[in-house]
């Protein structure tokens, strides 16, 4: 603290260290004044006062308490014996007077100050007291995160139970049954705002009663530190400093160095965004291209979360996204190891002269190359572990450092596309694109975690990223290009496939459509929509049992996802009185060994007419959906999903992993896919006779699911909200400019 030196005295100047030499640290009940050291410059007096370290925290950081606290009874027994003492000192210090109370107990009270008699030594801030239940939830010192809340779970009047199971409104399962007829649990919230817990109970006969409902508050957590949004200017504009557009705190500006840092239009927010560009991977003097801030950005002696987007399209050697080194050789890195073939966040630090280091590591070895990933690492300095989201998704478990590892120093300045592993020497620079980069000083939970993975604007509205759109409007040949997105892939036409000027013509026998992938992350959050027409004929002349492929990103053993078609037999149209196929629609993976996970079609699947599916997987919840139009299909049942890295190229309509497996005999027009959380309905389907057009996107023309763009295949890279709808991709009007 600090005041002018005159004024350098008195009750607020010198209360902590008279309460020290009055109570001390009444056995035990208050943290102990440790030293006091006082300084003087140019008239301003300073004091710095270090106190023993409460880890328990505050009841409450509002002096109104906004709930029961359902203290025990030793506590308020603790705390008689405190207040004890306090009052049994002798002291000539005055905080309230008669003149007080008789203006405040009315005001608050609503009834007249009585006269005061005795007058005695007391504590009056008691919301600073501390416990392990807290009130409200609110945010603590020790960088803000979420406090656990006690909850206490009785029968009703009369009623015996002999168990109970609870969740919160953010979890999809109840917890494994809590035995007892009285019992309370501590249980940590994952978002702030209100929350609701439920919790029902089983009786004595073994039956589970109707589930009741509480609704509490939760207190925002600390914003972020530091975010780069890496949109300040269009490649070639020669400017080199990226903002940090957060509010809390100091702000940390990046500095672009060398020609090998620039500016892209390929970025992770979509149409008139921009992404940080670093180091091309075929021109030796552009490969040390790197952004800094000039000062530390984050605090790496206590805890914080660190995020980026990651889009690598170099994975020869070790790529490092975002790192901080301390001069004592301390910190982090989120980088790509070619070693193990993962995405890592490693910690290190120096011990007597030798370098340690520790990586939490995803679980899947596979990186796919020029696609857009989620990496965020979590460093928890109380409980010393680092842990690694990928999508959204945590890692393994926590991996745990020794005590040794603590950071003597946080002076090191934040490095976009490279790290430091020896003070001031600097290695394994990025080559690809950054986008989207925060930092937080505290521990996000899974679902703050989850909701940066959206990205969302301030109206709760999501992201779309175009990763590629092939028309087939006029073309012919053997290829066909993407004009559209700049992500730069072409589709080759192979076997009994052609190009008609309208659409892609596949012949049911060994025509396909690929391209070398993989187009988009198949482990992050995306949405796939497609319309296709049968050929019913050539439906007709395969086997019972037949399942074709109608469009899906290929993995190492078959598919990574798709969408399906399975033959279950045949029957008598009754207008035409003619044989028809019938069959059912699929969106998941077949798997290897043909069995098959995701969702089946609730209905027969309707032939003749273009049909229009959407397919959507969220990462973070590991769950998928599958339309078809617009209705949701199994939209009664959750469908958990397992995601599988896709390596290899999108493709339509080939054999894939058995003998019953084959190719779609159709034409494909309006294909997409997307990655982002679509929950909601997707766009309405478009169902037209006869043959198939690109997309019209004049008024009254018809949409594709996913945006307006002549696209009849077309890959979008999204993110929406659980509260948005896929009809937001079909207000997106695609024109790509050209991209560094």
């Amino acid at each position: 603290m600090s005041a002018p030196e005159a004024k350098a005295s008195g009750k607020l100047w010198d209360g902590a260290l008279d309460a020290q030499h009055a109570f001390g640290d009444l056995d035990g009940h208050r943290p102990a004044l440790l030293g006091v050291h006082d300084a003087f410059d140019d008239g301003t007096a300073y004091r710095a006062e270090l106190s023993a370290r409460v880890d328990e925290p505050v009841l409450s950081d509002d002096p109104a308490l906004q709930c029961d606290l359902q203290l025990p009874d030793s506590w308020w027994a603790h705390l008689a014996e405190a207040l004890e003492k306090v009052s049994a000192t002798v002291t000539d210090r005055v905080a309230v007077r008669q003149q007080y109370m008789d203006r405040a107990i009315p005001e608050f009270v609503g009834i007249p100050a009585p006269a005061v008699t005795c007058w005695t030594t007391a504590h009056a801030d008691l919301h600073g007291l501390t416990s392990p239940r807290r009130c409200g939830f609110s945010t603590g010192r020790d960088g803000g995160e979420l406090r656990r809340g006690q909850f206490t779970f009785s029968p009703a009047s009369g009623d015996t139970n002999t168990a109970y199971e609870y969740k919160l409104a953010t979890s999809a399962t109840w917890t494994q049954p809590i035995s007892g007829n009285v019992v309370s649990k501590s249980i940590t919230p994952q978002l702030a705002g209100t929350q609701q817990l439920q919790v029902r109970a089983e009786d004595s006969a073994g039956r589970w009663g109707a589930k009741t409902i509480v609704k509490f508050n939760v207190a925002e957590g600390q914003t972020a530190i530091g975010r780069w949004h890496f949109d300040d200017a269009a490649p070639g504009s020669g400017v080199t400093t990226a903002e940090d557009t957060a509010t809390e705190g100091t702000r940390h500006a990046a500095t672009l160095y060398t020609t090998g840092a620039g500016w892209s239009s390929l970025a992770r927010r979509g149409d008139g965004d921009r992404s940080l560009w670093l180091n091309d991977t075929s021109d030796t003097t552009r490969q040390s291209g790197y952004a800094a801030t000039a000062a530390p950005a984050i605090n790496t002696q206590s805890s914080f979360t660190v995020s980026a987007w990651a889009y690598l399209a170099d994975a020869s050697d070790f790529r490092t996204l975002v790192s901080q080194t301390g001069s004592d050789g301390s910190g982090f890195a989120l980088y790509y190891s070619p070693g193990v073939q993962r995405w890592v966040f490693l910690w290190n630090w120096y011990e007597n002269g030798v370098r340690k280091y520790l990586g939490a590591n995803a679980d899947a070895a596979g990186v796919p190359l020029k696609a857009w990933t989620h990496l965020t690492g979590v460093y928890n300095a109380q409980a010393r572990t680092i842990s690694l989201y990928v999508n959204g998704r945590l890692q393994g478990s926590p991996v745990a450092l020794p005590s040794t590892s603590d950071a003597t120093t946080a002076d090191g300045t934040l490095q976009f596309g490279r790290a430091s592993f020896t003070p001031g020497s600097y290695v394994n620079y990025w080559r690809g694109r950054v986008d989207e980069a925060a930092a937080w000083q505290r521990i996000l939970t899974p679902d703050e975690i989850a909701t940066e993975d959206g990205i969302l604007d301030a109206n709760g509205a999501a992201s779309v990223e175009l990763m590629g759109a092939w028309n087939p409007d006029g073309a012919s040949g053997t290829t066909l290009a993407n004009s559209t997105s700049g992500y730069g892939r072409t589709l080759t036409l192979s076997g009994g496939a052609s190009l008609d000027g309208q659409a892609i013509v596949l012949n049911g026998t060994d025509g396909a459509a690929s391209t070398p992938g993989p187009v988009l992350d198949d482990q992050a959050s995306f949405t796939a929509t497609t319309l296709v027409d049968v050929d019913s004929e050539a439906l007709l002349t395969k086997p019972t049992g037949y399942t074709a492929q109608v469009i899906g990103q290929r993995s190492t053993d078959g598919s990574s996802w798709g969408f399906w078609y399975q033959l279950t037999g045949t029957d008598i149209d009754p207008e035409t009185d003619t044989t028809i196929p019938v069959g059912k629609w699929y969106f998941g993976r077949l798997n290897s060994d043909g069995s098959f996970t995701g969702v089946v079609s609730d209905e027969a699947a309707v032939l003749g007419s273009p049909v229009r599916m959407t397919g959507t997987y969220d990462a973070p919840s590991g769950t998928i959906r599958f339309y078809l139009g617009s209705d949701e299909n199994d939209a009664d049942v959750t469908h958990p999903y397992t995601a599988v890295a896709g390596v290899r190229e999108l493709r339509g309509r080939r054999r894939i992993c058995r003998r019953s497996v084959g190719p779609l005999p159709a034409r494909k027009d309006h294909r997409h896919q997307a990655m982002g959380r679509c929950h909601g309905q997707p766009a309405a389907d478009h169902r037209h006779r006869g043959r198939l057009t690109p997309t019209d996107p004049s008024p009254g023309g018809r949409r594709t699911a996913a945006h307006q763009t002549k696209a009849p295949i077309s890959l979008l890279l999204d993110s929406l909200a659980s509260t948005s709808e896929p009809t937001a991709l079909a207000e997106r009007e695609r024109s790509r400019r050209p991209t560094a």
